[in-house]
């Protein structure tokens, strides 16, 4: 079985190190871009990557779902256990404590609106005299309901009917997108870019021949380590763009007309 690659994301303690002035107009010297006003297109630049990184770290829904699903599983099986219980507990523990801050936030946010619920501390699992308890309560914060469901076609041509519990995470999706955070990197480096010269980049970019813009958004992909191709992504903006466009309103201020991708960026940029 093919062992999936954890994605590699800079440190944001790292950006204004490896993110200097300097280093960011030699890159745009690399590239061949024209910046206009260099210090505010490098304070665009390290914005750019502090919310890529803050993007990119971010469980997605599935990823939160499948989370709260198995510390679920966990939770039932470590009250029901006859045997190993001090294991069973133990892997509650540990999933508590590996949790993602989306998933955590999610079941606190429950644990705070329930006043009878409370998010166990991860030594309650390790301790004899409350560990049944404390799993008893983390399966209570993760399920908020239960429905009977189809299961599987038996030999004799009947189905099976399970349980399925309705879990506090959001809705899992067939289809998920994919490089949202790199699209909205690509969405502020633009942005900077117009800040700091008054004018659009261009939107596409020739595969064979990039051009300059392309060259330094595909420069800091790399530097991210975002293992992504600048042209492509791109070309997914100005095809997204293409579809909204009843909502394009040109405009004189030369920012309005970028549409953000389909997920929840900053409202405001952070100070």
């Amino acid at each position: 079985m093919r062992v999936k690659k954890e994605r590699q994301l800079p440190k944001a303690q790292d950006v204004p190190r490896n993110f200097s002035d300097h280093r960011i107009w030699e890159l745009a010297a690399e590239a061949k871009l024209p910046i206009g006003d260099e210090l505010r297109f490098a304070a665009g630049v390290r914005e750019a990557v502090l919310i890529y990184i803050s993007e990119a770290s971010a469980a997605s829904d599935n990823g939160v779902q499948q989370e709260v699903h198995a510390l679920l599983r966990a939770a039932d099986r470590a009250v029901t256990a006859r045997k190993n219980k001090d294991a069973a507990c133990e892997d509650v523990a540990k999933r508590i404590e590996r949790l993602s801050e989306r998933a955590r936030e999610r079941l606190k946010d429950r644990s705070t609106r329930a006043a009878a619920l409370e998010m166990p501390n991860p030594e309650a699992f390790r301790d004899i005299a409350q560990r049944v308890e404390a799993c008893e309560a983390i399966a209570r914060l993760c399920r908020v309901g239960a429905c009977w469901e189809e299961g599987r076609l038996r030999p004799g041509g009947k189905r099976s009917i399970t349980m399925a519990s309705t879990l506090h995470a959001p809705e899992l999706q067939q289809h998920p997108a994919r490089r949202e955070a790199e699209l909205n990197f690509v969405m502020w480096l633009r942005l900077a870019y117009i800040e700091a010269t008054g004018k659009r980049p261009s939107p596409t970019a020739n595969p064979a021949r990039p051009g300059p813009f392309a060259r330094m958004v595909q420069l800091c992909l790399d530097k991210i380590q975002a293992s992504a191709n600048a042209v492509e992504l791109l070309k997914e903006l100005q095809r997204r763009s293409k579809g909204k466009k009843q909502d394009y309103q040109p405009s004189d201020q030369g920012i309005q007309d970028i549409t953000p991708c389909q997920v929840k960026t900053p409202k405001h940029r952070p100070g």
